[in-house]
């Protein structure tokens, strides 16, 4: 009898392990996609009643996925390798911040500034630039283009 016993105690041990395994595996293969930010960039104005502000690149960071994301900073990379860094960029929310599924955070900064910035470095003429947003995870995603100066 004991004998019996043994073997069904591992009997049931292997099938509870095998169901396991295989809900294991099931979760493995049913995860979902990582959490993808959508960055765009774009030129237009803050409205103050009946007032206009200066014209402003627009940064918006949308999150298309059902999870939070938490969004750490916001960067224009320039073409000799440096990046323009926002610290204190003005916006919806402060950075870092999270974004809430199915969302979207809009930050903004006087065009001005940025051309001055440009310029500062030494470049002439307009520049081909675009947004990188970075996320809690480390990854990157690119805006699209707009020409500034």
């Amino acid at each position: 009898m004991s004998a019996l016993r043994v073997f069904g105690v591992s009997w049931l041990f292997c099938a509870r392990f095998s169901a396991e395994a295989r809900g294991t595996r099931q979760r493995l293969h049913s995860r979902p996609a990582p959490p993808a930010l959508q960055a765009n960039l774009a030129f237009g104005f803050l409205t103050y009643g009946s007032e206009l502000s200066d014209q402003m690149l627009l940064f918006t960071v949308g999150n298309p996925s059902d999870r939070p994301t938490q969004l750490t900073g916001i960067r224009l990379p320039i073409k000799n390798g440096g990046n323009m860094v926002f610290p204190f960029l003005d916006g919806e929310k402060r950075l870092p911040c999270m974004i809430e599924p199915g969302t979207s955070i809009k930050f903004w900064v006087k065009l001005s500034d940025v051309e001055a910035s440009i310029r500062s470095k030494g470049y002439v003429g307009s520049l081909d630039v675009h947004a990188v947003a970075s996320d809690g995870l480390g990854n990157d995603y690119k805006s699209n283009t707009v020409s500034v100066g």
